[in-house]
């Protein structure tokens, strides 16, 4: 009964070596296959592109095994052979990306030489005999789950601020924001091999591209484009070298191959597609698409798949529909762009711009008018002034009162202020890009004096909305003290009702409002300031800096009481008494001039004198005295232009005495000193300033 064991136990195993054997016999053909040798030649002429790269054997986590049917491309180029398709497809098939005999082409972040040689038929390429042609997907095949996302920078914004990205619920995405208002970056640096007119043949000399043109420093307003791409996970596995991104006017652009990659495009918002240089990428407010194509030159990238292209969509740019449509943006104005002046009004004219529309950003500039010597002068000042934030602003006293908003301290007197003559501008060519309003806050406040509840409350608040018609903001008369200190400020309000433009610098900021609970108070931004220090007699004749005003010479009438007095008066007579004490003895007027710095609000300690007074000398005697003195300045009561002062006055001058009996004794010249208390009142109404300064 235990005999036929060990037979089934050698049965079993002849089956398992059996089955074992079985597999290997299978899979010898393909494992005996010899691997593809180097193109010598190939090697010889471009070592970097002779050898096949290996395939990576596991795959990454999240990714799908490589299919053979690549739905979604709308091209497939696979080898061995083009023995399966007809002439016009095999003549297609040799080229490495759709259209490459009519495209401009620009390489980055590697050699071109070889991508131009193969591009032109100067070297021989893994499709050069002929390589099969599929369309997969078909001719209407779309990859447009390869865009996730479209970005844009600024040198305002130097982090990628996202402009539309992909919503499930709605398959043309969400745009966040219409960057239309932006200028572009130029992109004359980069340069493009033009199309091919002729092939070459094989062995012909392709030179480096050196037709580069002069890199130029982004100007403030500048915008620079990103598509976001995402290679499909179909291809996860393969090993592409190259990507080629084509767009729809002839322009392509070859890098690296990458699973995520972003690529440079502009804007086109009038025009069409311009005319194509392959230096960048074109895409178009109202959509469109670019074709995305990974190939390999000399190697298959996965199985016998050599490249493949995706038609990728791209989602209009502009709402025009919408009841509540995306806010525009638009760059943040340079602090030489924002104005206060205090100035008079101009009653003539300037000229007014051409009835045509200012061109949209990208667009062919036309041809600019001849400019007034005034506004050729204004836009010389703009460029001369290459402000930063927290920069003070230093300029030569002129007699314009125009300041820019600079975060600076500027003098002047209290009138224009007073009597609502003040304004704020903004200037530039860029707010003539507006087609909606742009809403700001002006804020106006007393720093140097709290209200009576202890508060520092706003003098005056209010919105400014900006078109390109009207830039002005006038600022209503205010009631405050001769001498003050008052911090001008300019918020941007992304939230505002009155507008639906956004700043770049709020953008952000305003795109996490929903997620971070921000309300609208907490959107507004400093955009600009000025600390002005309006001083009686200082700063009338000119809106100065700080810097350029320094101190000021102010004039002002005091009325001095000499407390006491030591008087010395000579006589070509002997004078008897010579030196003359008294004690509350003299008052009079005085004319007095010292130095004054508006901003420490400090006088120099010593005023120059120009006045005369009444004096009791005694023995029924009375003196008329015209001097010049110098008398202190420091004072005693209050501020706000108050002179009142205690302190010692000496001088010379002439004095009258008169006798109650008797004759009078005449002229005499007089020296003394004084203890004195002056009461004065720096009052702007005493300057000789003419009315016109302050635009009546």
């Amino acid at each position: 009964m235990n005999t036929p064991r060990p037979r089934l136990r050698f049965a079993a195993e002849i089956a398992v070596f059996a089955v074992i054997s079985c597999t290997i016999l299978i899979a010898a053909p393909g494992s005996a296959q010899p691997a593809a040798a180097p193109n010598r030649a190939l090697a010889a002429a471009d070592p970097n592109h002779g050898h096949a790269l290996p395939r990576p054997t596991v795959a990454p986590d999240g990714s799908v095994p490589i299919t053979e049917d690549w739905v979604g491309a709308v091209r497939v180029l696979r080898v061995p052979g083009a023995g399966a398709t007809g002439i016009a497809e095999a003549a297609a098939a040799t080229e490495i990306f759709p259209d490459a005999d009519k495209a401009w082409m620009h390489v980055v972040g590697t050699d071109a030489r070889p991508i131009e040689a193969a591009r032109r038929g100067a070297r021989a390429w893994i499709c050069t005999g002929g390589c099969e042609l599929t369309t997969p997907g078909g001719a209407e095949a779309n990859g447009a789950g390869l865009l996730q996302s479209i970005k844009l920078q600024t040198p305002m914004q130097p982090l990628p601020l996202t402009v539309w990205q992909p919503d499930a619920a709605d398959p043309t995405g969400k745009l966040l924001f219409d960057p239309r208002l932006l200028g572009r970056r130029s992109y004359r640096h980069q340069c493009a091999y033009p199309p091919v007119a002729v092939r070459a043949r094989v062995g012909d000399e392709v030179a480096e591209c050196r037709d580069r043109g002069t890199a130029e420093a982004p100007t403030s307003d500048s915008a620079e484009l990103f598509l976001g791409l995402r290679w499909p996970d179909t291809s996860e596995l393969a090993r592409f070298q190259y990507l080629a991104i084509a767009d729809a006017c002839g322009n392509t652009r070859v890098q690296p191959f990458q699973r995520t990659v972003t690529v440079p495009v502009v804007l086109v918002a009038s025009g069409g597609c311009e005319q194509p240089d392959g230096r960048i990428l074109r895409i178009f407010p109202g959509g469109g698409f670019v074709r995305a194509t990974a190939f390999n030159l000399d190697s298959p990238a996965a199985g016998s798949v050599v490249s493949a292209t995706f038609r990728v969509s791209l989602p209009p740019l502009e709402d025009m529909i919408s009841p509540e449509p995306p806010p525009l943006l638009f760059p943040d104005p340079r602090l030489d762009e924002l104005i206060v002046d205090c100035g008079p009004l101009s009653l003539k004219p300037a000229a007014s711009p051409s009835p045509t529309a200012s061109p949209a950003p990208g667009s062919a500039p036309v041809a600019a008018a001849p400019r007034s010597p005034v506004a050729v002068v204004a836009a010389t000042d703009a460029l001369n002034h290459h402000l930063v934030k927290g920069a003070r602003l230093s300029t030569p006293a002129t007699s314009t009162k125009q300041q820019p908003l600079a975060h600076q301290h500027l003098v002047i007197a209290p009138e224009p202020m007073q009597r609502g003559n003040c304004r704020l501008e903004l200037r530039g060519q860029t707010k003539r890009r507006l087609i909606a309003p742009l809403a700001l806050r002006v804020v106006l406040r007393r720093t140097d004096k709290a209200s009576d509840d202890g508060t520092s409350r706003p003098l005056f608040e209010g919105d400014w909305v900006v078109t390109p018609t009207d830039s002005i903001f006038r600022l209503p008369p205010l009631a405050f003290d001769g001498e003050s200190r008052l911090l001008l400020e300019v918020y941007s309000n992304p939230m505002s009702p009155l507008g639906n433009v956004v700043l770049v610098s709020d953008a952000a900021r305003y795109l996490r409002r929903e997620l971070r609970g921000t309300n609208a108070e907490q959107l507004v931004r400093l955009i600009g300031s000025v600390t002005i220090h309006t001083a009686p007699l200082c700063g009338e004749s000119n809106f100065e800096t700080a810097e350029s005003a320094g101190s000021c010479v102010r004039g002002y009438f005091t009325l001095p009481a000499m407390l006491a007095t030591l008087q010395v008066t000579r006589a070509p007579w002997a004078e008897r008494p010579l030196i003359t004490r008294s004690v509350l003895s003299a008052v009079g007027i005085a004319f007095a001039l010292d130095s004054y710095d508006p901003v420490e609000r400090k006088a120099f300690p010593v005023a120059l004198q120009l006045g005369g007074f009444v004096q009791d000398l005694g023995d029924q005697r009375l003196g008329l005295m015209s001097y010049i003195g110098i008398a202190p300045t420091l004072p005693v009561l209050g501020a706000g232009g108050n002179t009142t002062s205690l302190g010692l006055l000496a001088g010379l001058g002439m004095t009258y005495i008169t006798r109650a009996t008797g004759p009078d004794e005449g002229f005499k010249p007089s020296a003394f000193l004084s203890v004195v208390v002056q009461v004065g009142q720096a009052s702007p109404t005493l300057s000789g300033g003419s009315p016109e300064n302050f635009g009546n």
